[in-house]
Order: C-alpha cells, then sequence, then structure tokens
C-alpha cells in the first residue's frame, strides 16, 4: 500500500512537473523522469532552476504559458500575431503598437513599454 501511494505521489509531481515546463517552453520530458524517479531530489531541483516569470492567458489558445516568451509553446502563436483578434474582442482591448502585448483601449501608454498608442487602431 506505501508502494501505491509513494508512485501515485511521484506521478502526480511528474505530471505537475511536466505541465509546468511545457508552458514555461523548456523540454519537459527531463525533468519529468528525474521528478518521477527521485521527488526529492527532482522537483527542488527544477523549482529553482526553471525559467522565472509571470504565467498569462495566451489570447490565441487559451492556455497558460510564460508571458516574456516571444511565442506560445502551445500554439506558436506569437503576441504580435494577435491583433486581428485582440481589436475584435468584447472586453476592449487592443495591442500594444510596439510590445504587442495586449493592453486596455482607453490606455494612453502601454505599461510594459511605455510606449504611446496614440497611433493604435482600436
Amino acid at each position: 500500500m506505501q508502494m501505491l501511494f509513494a508512485f501515485l505521489i511521484a506521478l502526480a509531481g511528474a505530471s505537475w512537473v511536466y505541465s509546468d515546463a511545457r508552458s514555461r517552453g523548456i523540454n519537459p520530458a527531463p525533468w519529468a523522469i528525474l521528478t518521477f524517479m527521485a521527488l526529492i531530489i527532482g522537483l527542488p531541483l527544477y523549482l529553482l532552476l526553471r525559467p522565472k516569470g509571470d504565467m498569462t492567458e495566451c489570447p490565441h489558445c487559451g492556455k497558460r504559458r510564460l508571458e516574456s516568451l516571444g511565442a506560445c509553446p502551445h500554439c506558436g502563436n506569437t503576441s504580435h500575431e494577435h491583433a486581428e483578434e485582440a481589436v475584435i474582442m468584447p472586453s476592449k482591448k487592443g495591442i500594444c503598437v510596439s510590445c504587442g502585448k495586449i493592453i486596455d483601449d482607453d490606455w494612453k501608454f502601454c505599461p510594459y513599454c511605455g510606449t504611446g498608442q496614440k497611433n493604435r487602431m482600436n
């Protein structure tokens, strides 16, 4: 019974590491295998070495991804490719003319890069 419990804990840890690593744009297989084989070593090591940053929802596929990535690791789209979709989003969102991040339509400056938004099409 204890072996089954240990197996399930290791499997859950490896599954979480695989999902998190994939969302952060790194190869998830080695980290998941290390975590499954040696949970007490793999999980802390992964948490120390994984790419840091805020997670955000991809406007194209809706899956979580590291905000600083140039392209979504799930669907491959870059933040600059979402301009057409952001314009038709019902929540009054737009795309920064400089960095391509999604911002509110009424913002005069992008909070991410500081660029003025007077030339942006709403």
